[in-house]
């Protein structure tokens, strides 16, 4: 998972097993460390008691959760993300699968990111 962020726009970048494993109800959490040690974690969660999005930011976590019926079916069907905002636009996060690039970056695995739907244009 990948994590974005341009001021108070949040894009999360899920690989294939990534997506799979949230749809079918589980957590993906990753950690960024620091040279000094430092560290916090981002994290997306599936969850079955929430009717919209909802994010916090507590004790060095980020976490996303999205509503269970969002998530549901997104490991086969054609959406690319699933897009909220909050306080009158002026907060966003972007949930979206991760396309392999264009253009190949070397040292990069992309191996489980979903195959790019422009690549035969």
């Amino acid at each position: 998972m990948k994590l974005r962020i341009l001021g108070n726009k949040l894009r999360y970048r899920l690989s294939q097993t990534e997506v799979s494993e949230l749809e079918s109800g589980q957590s993906v959490t990753k950690s960024v460390v620091f040279p000094a040690g430092n560290s916090f974690q981002y994290s997306v969660v599936n969850s079955k008691s929430i009717s919209q999005p909802e994010i916090v930011f507590e004790n060095q976590v980020i976490q996303l959760s999205i509503p269970s019926f969002e998530l549901q079916g997104w490991t086969e069907d054609s959406r690319e993300g699933i897009y909220h905002k909050w306080d009158n636009d002026s907060f966003e996060i972007a949930l979206e699968k991760d396309f392999q690039c264009l253009h190949k970056r070397p040292g990069e695995d992309e191996t489980d990111n979903y195959p790019n739907p422009r690549e035969n244009h």
